[in-house]
């Protein structure tokens, strides 16, 4: 008897759009997630990079 939680043939159900607006909403969330850790990785890049102004004035010392 196979066991119903290890089956790979996935059964249609009436739920199709509720599933559908999970995984629309889910979605949502994953993106604006991904997209605060980029800016905050722009941030940090540029907080880190020196400016032009620090390189020029450097090399006049």
């Amino acid at each position: 008897m196979p066991d119903s939680a290890i089956s790979a043939v996935r059964t249609p159900n009436n739920t199709w759009p509720l599933n559908f607006a999970h995984d629309a909403w889910a979605y949502s969330i994953d993106a604006w997630q991904r997209s605060i850790l980029i800016l905050d990785a722009l941030e940090q890049n540029a907080a880190a990079a020196p400016t032009v102004q620090t390189v020029r004035s450097s090399k006049h010392h």
